[in-house]
């Protein structure tokens, strides 16, 4: 079953929600990425193990009832199908999820900005909940309103 995104409206607001990090625990999971080389393979693979911050999912909630709500993140895209069983398992309302394109190596911050950029810059996309202190002054220095995620 597809999930559909609420439909934009001509000048609706989107608030943006990261998923690792912000929306996923992912801390059991970090110590792929303290190995060198990072063991992405294994990090992404645990993350249908992630349980949902609630206090994130309960503002999203509440950030919905005034804004359309896109998730965000660097995930590659084959891992669309495995995201969207956790998104629906997790009790995630329907919302827009936009992913890194599988062939993009390019840094979290450059593929975030072109995520936020689609969805019609700092103009449109009114708030970004992100975890990552890189992802927060890049995208800070573009004109985004983004709120730190512990």
């Amino acid at each position: 079953m597809k999930r559909r995104p609420r439909p934009a409206l001509d000048g609706d607001k989107t608030v943006v929600f990261d998923i690792d990090g912000v929306l996923a625990d992912a801390s059991h999971r970090l110590h792929h990425l303290r190995k060198s080389p990072r063991d992405w393979k294994s990090f992404f693979a645990d993350a249908a193990k992630d349980p949902v911050k609630t206090e994130v999912l309960r503002k999203l909630i509440e950030e919905r009832q005034y804004a359309s709500i896109t998730l965000m993140t660097s995930r590659p895209h084959n891992l669309a199908e495995s995201t969207m069983r956790w998104i629906r398992e997790s009790g995630i309302p329907d919302c827009r999820v936009e992913f890194r394109r599988s062939t993009d190596h390019r840094s979290s911050e450059k593929v975030k900005e072109d995520i936020l950029a689609r969805l019609g810059g700092p103009s449109r996309v009114t708030r970004v909940y992100e975890d990552d202190e890189g992802v927060i002054d890049h995208l800070r220095s573009l004109g985004y309103c983004v709120i730190k995620v512990d």
